[in-house]
């Protein structure tokens, strides 16, 4: 990296951390060589085997990662079940909501002045995970619900229903005040060994 992260980290304060956590192999696999913290701990809440663009190089990385820290944390019980010769210590940590971030009244979005109620609301990145079929049959079974579809990338190409409406992107910090004015959440995950391994962190927001 360009400035030198080893450096970096030395003028910044955090050559020797008290925790070093690491949350995503793809950038903080090479950290625990310049960083000497008391205790390194990393975050797994993917099974990057089953992502299909991974090399082969960053899956044995990921590895020497899990096998190195100190704590490992896994956010679904399938992910515990599959490190359980390699890590049989690993704790089950789900993930969960901040829900501070729910605190606070506010007036409907203006977004959604244009979408009659009833609104069935899916949050979240358009992926190859996503069941975009899923969300067609939802709103061409109930043609009088507004379907939004609300996070960054790009819809899989086929025909939908007029009452489904991509958004695009929304502020992270304002999420919960525009689900607030909707009335059901949805979770359209195709089923794959990716989406059986994940917590959806979506789940817990809607509830």
């Amino acid at each position: 990296t360009s400035p030198p992260v080893g450096g970096l980290l030395r003028r910044l304060g955090f050559a020797k951390p008290d925790i070093l956590w690491l949350s995503n192999s793809r950038f903080s696999h090479a950290l625990p060589r310049y960083v000497r913290a008391r205790v390194t701990a990393c975050r797994i809440s993917d099974d990057w085997e089953h992502f299909g663009h991974v090399p082969r190089a960053l899956l044995e990385l990921h590895d020497q990662m899990v096998d190195a820290c100190d704590l490992v944390f896994v956010t679904s019980k399938r992910l515990q079940n599959k490190l359980a010769v390699r890590r049989p210590d690993a704790i089950y940590l789900p993930n969960a909501v901040a829900d501070f971030f729910f605190d606070r009244p506010a007036a409907e979005p203006a977004i959604l002045a244009a979408f009659p109620r009833p609104r069935a609301i899916f949050v979240g990145k358009l992926d190859q995970w996503v069941d975009f079929d899923a969300i067609a049959r939802v709103a061409e079974r109930n043609p009088n619900v507004s379907v939004l579809v609300v996070g960054p990338g790009a819809p899989a190409p086929r025909t939908y229903p007029k009452n489904v409406h991509f958004t695009g992107p929304f502020p992270y910090r304002e999420l919960p005040w525009l689900l607030g004015f909707c009335d059901v959440g949805l979770v359209p995950f195709v089923k794959s060994g990716l989406t059986h391994a994940v917590s959806p962190l979506k789940l817990f927001g809607y509830l």
